[in-house]
């Protein structure tokens, strides 16, 4: 979405501070600004420290950003937790991720210069009655979990989703993920059902649990989702805030 130069060089002041354990909300333009493109492909990050002292901050994406999620999801490719069987190339995972981007929150996770895990919303189906619907993704450092790194992660984005108009979030797990089921049960989810032997991979089928969440009422004649481009300020930070414990628990 287009903003004018002075708003842009507003959003951008809120840069500042240490670099610390943070959850980062990736937020993708596109078009251009009013005073000319963002710079790093026009990609701009909302991050929140998780530590009580950190302050909400903005920063410009840095190009690499798809080159280190890939290498989160390099360490999945070889298990069942993903069912692609090829890792795709850098070009064909960035465009992925941009494509998730137009519409929906991304969120990295860092810890200084090191990339702990992502999580991410996409559409859960193409035809047009099921835009009210969004599907999680999230991929954690298999060093990194059991930190609660997923939790604060979801409940950013199902906070964000909710924000954005969402009504109904969904989980897909490979049976049997122990710790994703956990952290959909953890976070308010619900078990819609199994596929069974829904996919075949490493030698075997697998079967695959979906999971699903309300995140607002469903009222008569909904009006469509909106970007997550559109949020204010105030939305992303009251959002991020929760990384940090504050405000109602989603």
């Amino acid at each position: 979405l287009a903003e004018s130069g002075e708003a842009h060089q507003q959003r951008c002041n809120l840069c500042a501070g240490r670099r610390a354990l943070r959850l980062e909300a990736a937020v993708v333009h596109t078009t251009q600004q009013a005073d000319g493109d963002c710079p790093a492909n026009r990609c701009e990050r909302i991050g929140a420290d998780l530590h009580p002292i950190g302050e909400l901050r903005q920063i410009i994406a840095c190009a690499g950003d798809s080159a280190d999620l890939l290498e989160i999801y390099r360490k999945y490719i070889d298990t069942p937790i993903t069912f692609e069987y090829t890792l795709p190339t850098l070009e064909d995972f960035s465009r992925r991720i941009e494509e998730a981007l137009q519409f929906y929150p991304c969120l990295i996770c860092r810890e200084e210069n090191q990339v702990l895990g992502y999580a991410y919303a996409h559409r859960q189906a193409e035809r047009a009655a099921y835009q009210w619907n969004a599907e999680l993704s999230i991929y954690l450092d298999p060093a990194c979990t059991s930190r609660g790194l997923g939790r604060r992660m979801y409940a950013i984005l199902l906070e964000l989703l909710r924000l954005q108009d969402i009504r109904t979030a969904y989980g897909c797990v490979t049976l049997s993920n122990e710790k994703s089921n956990r952290l959909h049960l953890g976070m308010g989810f619900s078990l819609v059902g199994v596929y069974h032997n829904a996919g075949y991979k490493c030698g075997r089928w697998w079967d695959v649990a979906w999971y699903e969440k309300s995140l607002a009422s469903y009222g008569e004649a909904p009006a469509p989702p909106h970007s997550v481009h559109t949020l204010s300020p105030t939305e992303l930070s009251a959002a991020l805030g929760l990384a940090r414990g504050e405000g109602a628990a989603v």
